[in-house]
């Protein structure tokens, strides 16, 4: 199984509503997308396949679990009204480095996993977000495994290779 590398732009979210009068607007994340919804300095806002608007960012923080944006030129709650509904595209390389061995998910997901001594786990497909700590959701040749995401577990990221290694606790891959 090799790992599906991408750096095109990638849906971090959903705009739900507006938010106050002064034309904010509520987006829900895509799975772990938060932290580049509110990195990034500008989106690119989907209604369709054929239709974008591309909006600088003003301003963008978490909100009881929604992330809330403040775009560039639009003052109003009507000057957004259109918005709702539209998807929120990000391209990667307008996001800064994160640092200290974190990553956006979307540098993550299509990971090789690779266990120090089992070798080949699969591929990180999902993340679930738990209120310990995020769990990785790993496709391949032992099923559906889920590893925490700790750095107990996890030893490093390679981004350049395509892979993850891991060093898993005996027993937990034949949990299947």
């Amino acid at each position: 199984m090799n790992a599906i590398r991408t750096t095109q732009e990638f849906c971090a979210g959903v705009i739900t509503s507006s938010h106050g009068l002064k034309g904010e607007v509520r987006i829900r994340p895509e799975k772990a997308c938060a932290p580049a919804l509110y990195d990034a300095p500008r989106y690119k806002l989907r209604l369709s396949a054929e239709t974008s608007t591309p909006v600088e960012i003003r301003r963008a923080v978490m909100h009881k679990q929604m992330v809330l944006a403040s775009l560039a030129g639009y003052s109003s709650v009507d000057s957004v009204a259109d918005f709702v509904g539209a998807e929120v595209w990000i391209d990667p390389d307008t996001l800064p480095e994160v640092r200290d061995g974190n990553f956006y998910w979307h540098q993550l997901k299509g990971l090789q996993v690779v266990d120090r001594e089992a070798g080949n786990v699969g591929i990180l497909a999902d993340l679930l977000s738990t209120p310990g700590h995020d769990i990785y959701v790993v496709d391949g040749p032992y099923g559906e495994v889920m590893i925490p995401a700790v750095g107990a577990m996890v030893q490093q990221v390679d981004l350049s290779a395509g892979t993850m290694y891991v060093s898993l606790p005996q027993g937990l891959l034949e949990l299947n």
